[in-house]
């Protein structure tokens, strides 16, 4: 018996929405699952001298700016909380940075081929660091 195609979406989301642990981790998946979802979300910021995107954000509320930072051309995620010190990094084929509801999220994509199969994760970043909030998988185009 075939599964349709939004029925395997439906499937993903309701994964993703009983997987959650945050406020409303669901709505980040549902959008990581549509085409171009998350991508009006995209934090924007000009590359430093070295490449580096460089965001101060006062992630584990001390009242100071926490660097998230990445780069586009390595496909690195480091954060370093001021409260403690403590860097915490995350490294994918693909990744970018959001800014959804005043939270930033990783999400990162991996593709064995140009069709497929692909892997998608979300993550949180919150003062106990990188945490992922959901993942899926498919095949074809990514979306």
């Amino acid at each position: 018996m075939a599964i349709t195609q939004a029925n395997k979406i439906g499937l993903v989301l309701c994964l993703c929405a009983s997987s959650s642990v945050f406020g409303e981790p669901s709505r980040v998946c549902e959008l990581a699952v549509k085409h171009g979802g998350l991508a009006q979300f995209a934090v924007q910021v000009d590359p430093d001298q070295d490449g580096s995107r460089i965001v101060k954000a006062d992630i584990d509320l001390d009242g100071s700016g926490d660097e998230l930072r990445w780069r586009e051309s390595g496909p690195t995620f480091t954060l370093t909380l001021t409260s403690n010190g403590k860097r915490f990094s995350l490294e994918e084929q693909r990744l970018a940075v959001v800014l959804f509801e005043s939270r930033y999220y990783v999400v990162t994509t991996r593709l064995e081929s140009g069709l497929g199969p692909w892997y998608r994760e979300v993550f949180a970043v919150t003062r106990a660091g990188i945490d992922r909030i959901c993942s899926f998988e498919g095949k074809g185009q990514v979306p």
